[in-house]
């Protein structure tokens, strides 16, 4: 009796299924996909010789293709009656050969070259003779080659990443001498001001008074620019120390602070944020228990995205462009709403966006991976993230929600 599924229901398949018996022709069942994938009629594709449909095609070495025909041949050889094995013996031995068979090959149609995933299944009689093969075959060419794609952007950004690291940790020192240089210097400049001060203490008219005015004037100016200096320094040390903790890899969970995180977010974005106001409300005693690294990854993605979204908002704009992050404590939750004042997403997208390779920016802006990274850290927290209608800015608002048990928050003093 034969124990084949039923095979009217094969087209429905979406991929190349194709049946073959004793003599490896390919008999009349199979999928349309087939067609597709060889390039063939029909009337070309009756009582067509697995060889010749598919191992003539493939690039691999003559004994590649020798041995797949003998195995082929083996096992429709094979009779569980005659084999002395235990009934247990004989099924590994049969499932050894089908594991043999190949699980990949690559096909030259017209000179264009197609990889092909095979899937080998079988149809046994009920004393267990073999009576014939299922191949199903998927073309993965474009797949592979998104991959390769992937494979090779991973690469340049991993390049990129440890540059910037290094970079990161060279401009520490400079930066520090700068500061230190500065403060000493102006220390002198003060110790100067004073002493010119005493000098022209009773200058108050005339020559003396306007070369006293002088002084006092260019000694505010060169303060005022050491001030200029001391901020630059420090934004260059805010970056130095959010790049330091965004490449930092932990394989266990550290206790952060939840603002700290968001402001050191906040400084890799600026340069992207094209000094669009940017505020945070989140209580800096808000600490948790998680994957620092993982986190704040999530937290620029959708920084990112905010800013992108001001950046694309066409001219004339509707609002002021603004960013607000919100971080409150709920009685089971911790609350993270990321708003914006941009043109919003329509509820049409609002469950697309999360979708790995999905995005709504330009070709070549966007990965589409950002938001699927995001859902996924989110979800193996046990919480939930969605896209709403910004209540206060009128944009979008990205609102997540995550258990506090699966965080350990706890509230330390500011």
């Amino acid at each position: 009796m034969d124990r084949s599924p039923q095979i009217n229901l094969i087209d429905y398949i979406d991929q190349a299924v194709l049946h073959f018996g004793p003599d490896l022709c390919i008999s009349e069942h199979y999928s349309e996909k087939v067609l597709e994938i060889f390039d063939l009629s029909p009337t070309q594709m009756r009582g067509i010789h697995l060889k010749h449909l598919l191992l003539d095609r493939c690039d691999s070495a003559a004994s590649f293709k020798e041995a797949t025909i003998r195995n082929l041949h083996d096992l429709f050889a094979w009779d569980p009656k005659r084999d002395t094995q235990t009934k247990v013996q004989a099924s590994q031995s049969f499932e050894e050969k089908i594991f043999r068979l190949p699980t990949e090959c690559r096909i030259v149609i017209d000179e264009a070259k197609k990889n092909l995933a095979l899937s080998w299944r079988w149809v046994l009689a009920p004393e267990g003779r073999l009576l014939r093969i299922v191949l199903i075959l998927e073309d993965v060419t474009e797949a592979l080659a998104m991959q390769q794609s992937l494979e090779l952007q991973n690469e340049k950004l991993l390049t990129l990443g440890e540059m910037t690291a290094n970079f990161a940790h060279d401009i520490a020192a400079p930066t520090q001498l700068i500061d230190l240089c500065s403060h000493q210097i102006e220390q002198a400049v003060k110790e100067a001001q004073a002493e010119v001060s005493i000098l022209f203490a009773d200058q108050n008219e005339g020559e003396g008074l306007a070369i006293k005015q002088h002084f006092e004037q260019k000694f505010e100016d060169i303060l005022q620019h050491f001030s200029s200096i001391y901020q630059a320094t420090k934004r260059i040390d805010d970056l130095h120390r959010a790049v330091r903790n965004s490449f930092r890899q932990s394989d266990t969970k550290e206790h952060f602070s939840i603002h700290e995180l968001l402001e050191e977010c906040l400084v890799l974005a600026r340069s992207r944020s094209h000094g669009y106001p940017m505020q945070v409300t989140c209580p800096k005693s808000f600490w948790i228990t998680a994957d620092r690294s993982r986190w704040g990854s999530m937290i620029s993605n959708l920084i990112n995205n905010a800013c992108d979204a001001l950046r694309d908002q066409p001219e004339p704009r509707l609002r002021q462009p603004a960013i607000h992050i919100e971080v409150s404590l709920g009685p089971t939750d911790l609350n993270f709403d990321f708003e914006d004042s941009g043109p919003g997403v329509p509820e049409s997208l609002r469950e697309r966006i999360f979708q790995s390779r999905f995005s709504t920016k330009k070709l070549g802006q966007g990965t589409g991976l950002g938001l699927s990274i995001c859902k996924n850290l989110v979800e193996e927290l046990g919480g939930t993230i969605q896209v709403l209608s910004s209540q206060k800015l009128g944009g979008a608002c990205f609102h997540i929600t995550v258990p506090l048990s699966s965080l350990n928050v706890s509230l330390h003093s500011a």
